[in-house]
């Protein structure tokens, strides 16, 4: 965006779309430049506007009614993030960010983190699991559920339970007899 797009537009269009900023005026670490769970003053979304043009014109959103103030922000960045192309890249920056608040500040352990992040922003239609699980980082995902997409299943992990092998015995026994159908019915028919 250096060729001030947003500038050069809004001098024949307005400035249609505010800046959107978090507010939180008891946020303790509304002084950090750098820390990635400060909400105070926080642009929730329109950076690039803000770049262009300091002095473009706001809207903020009081957080301080939030039961947690740092999830409600990250909720409203992916809803904001919704109404624009978000790079791979800025999405995967944002859910480490909260899988990372989830376990330094909520004491969540790190491998529960994506999945929490997924009971929180799929029923709001932010994102699908797919999309929220391969952002994540690994050390954020529940491992026998990694293992278990690479094809190390229950049964190679020695986790199939009494009755789930049984079913399966089952099941391999029936396919062998319906093998050895199809193939009798096939010589015959040759």
């Amino acid at each position: 965006m250096n060729d001030q797009a947003y500038l050069k537009s809004s001098e024949v269009v307005g400035e249609h779309r505010p800046i959107e900023i978090a507010v939180w005026s008891d946020d303790p670490n509304k002084n950090s430049i750098d820390n990635p769970f400060r909400i105070h003053m926080r642009v929730i979304n329109g950076r690039h506007r803000l770049l262009q043009n300091p002095n473009w014109h706001r809207k903020y959103y009081d957080l301080s009614i939030a039961n947690d103030k740092v999830l409600a922000y990250f909720q409203l960045r992916q809803h904001f993030d919704l109404q624009k192309k978000s790079s791979p890249k800025e999405r995967e920056v944002l859910i480490e960010q909260m899988a990372m608040y989830m376990n330094k500040e909520q004491g969540l352990p790190p491998h529960e983190c994506c999945s929490e992040i997924v009971k929180l922003l799929v029923p709001q239609g932010i994102a699908s699991e797919s999309t929220i699980t391969t952002a994540c980082p690994q050390k954020y995902k529940n491992a026998e559920k990694s293992l278990a997409k690479k094809g190390k299943t229950f049964e190679k992990a020695g986790k199939d339970t009494a009755d789930v092998k049984r079913v399966k015995d089952k099941i391999s026994a029936k396919n062998t007899k319906l093998e050895a159908e199809i193939n009798r019915l096939n010589t015959s028919r040759d």
